[in-house]
């Protein structure tokens, strides 16, 4: 079955910034295989990383000169990207205004803000997570969870989204990637030392919103993706990183797009809905923000995850049809 996760890592910013978590118990034979597959990926591309092409583009209006700076975010990353190539480093000093899809550094210490996100992955009316999934999944996931040190009785009250959330995380950690070292992240915290204006296309509370909305079949899809073959969850996760560094957004985009021809008429319509609300959905709102900065001919450097900047919907091609001139 198509392994939906990984594209979180260009798709969404927020995963669990405020889930519950306890500290691991113990290891696993998938532990072990896991980060052994991080440790080889990450001195692998050591090199490569000098040599990386990210997908970084100044956008301009042809007509006042107003410009833009647009970078194709992953959400999690290693060490070794930074420091970031100079080029990119002079656009973000050059920018009035750093604009981020959620500013999740301040929303991790808003606890107002992270109960409310909570809020929207608990059943409101009072159910629990086994009346909406198979009782093998149930226990399949719990299982995982236990091992990990992540399973709290709270989870119970909790949408699969939420579960399934939780265990990509654990596959990021078992990888070479690193959350804290996200693109993202970078550049907020480098903006708050900097005095510099932080702008939210969505917030964290609307990324929570859109996942609570996701129909139950699809989460229930979503969260049995998550627990399958820890080992290729994070590989994918390594070689979407490594795309990433290529900029290659043809790439990207395919990774994206992809059909998995195993899936069943049921299943495609639900992997339909999940490409439509983590990335079609948002497209058209990022692009129109992005414009809306050089209409009123303000320098930002604009940040959101890679996989809205590619393919027929994303924010180049809204920008190139605007008329726009984008550079590499």
């Amino acid at each position: 079955m198509k392994k939906l996760l990984p594209f979180l890592l260009i798709f969404l910013l927020v995963l669990t910034a405020c889930g519950p978590k306890n500290e691991p118990q113990s290891s696993t034979s998938a532990d072990t295989t896991a980060t052994t597959t991080g440790s080889q990926a990450l001195t692998q591309t050591n090199e490569f990383v000098k040599t990386a092409t990210l997908p970084f583009w100044t956008v301009t209006d042809p007509a006042t000169g107003a410009k833009i700076y647009l970078l194709g975010s992953i959400h999690a990353a290693r060490e070794d990207l930074y420091p970031l190539p100079q080029a990119i480093m002079d656009a973000y000093n050059n920018s009035d205004y750093l604009v981020v899809e959620a500013n999740i550094v301040t929303a991790e210490q808003d606890m107002a803000l992270l109960v409310r996100c909570m809020e929207k992955m608990v059943y409101t009316n009072g159910s629990k997570i086994t009346s909406y999934i198979s009782d093998e999944l149930y226990q399949e996931a719990k299982k995982l969870l236990i091992q990990e040190g992540m399973y709290n009785i709270t989870l119970d009250y909790m949408m699969p989204v939420m579960w399934a959330t939780t265990i990509q995380n654990i596959w990021v950690e078992k990888s070479s990637l690193r959350s804290e070292l996200g693109v993202d992240r970078h550049f907020l915290t480098l903006a708050a030392s900097d005095d510099k204006t932080i702008v939210e296309v969505e917030s964290v509370e609307d990324q929570y919103a859109m996942l609570a909305s996701f129909s139950p079949k699809l989460q229930e899809l979503f969260l049995s993706s998550s627990i399958q073959e820890p080992e290729i969850q994070v590989q994918e996760l390594e070689e979407l990183y490594n795309v990433w560094l290529e900029g290659d957004l043809e790439k990207i985009e395919a990774l994206s797009s992809e059909v998995d021809e195993s899936l069943t008429e049921e299943e495609q319509v639900l992997v339909e809905e999940y490409k439509q609300k983590l990335l079609y959905g948002r497209n058209s709102a990022m692009a129109q923000r992005a414009e809306a900065f050089l209409k009123e001919q303000k320098t930002c450097f604009f940040i959101v995850g890679a996989a809205h900047m590619a393919g027929e919907t994303g924010v180049l091609a809204y920008l190139t049809e605007k008329g726009y001139q984008i550079t590499e």
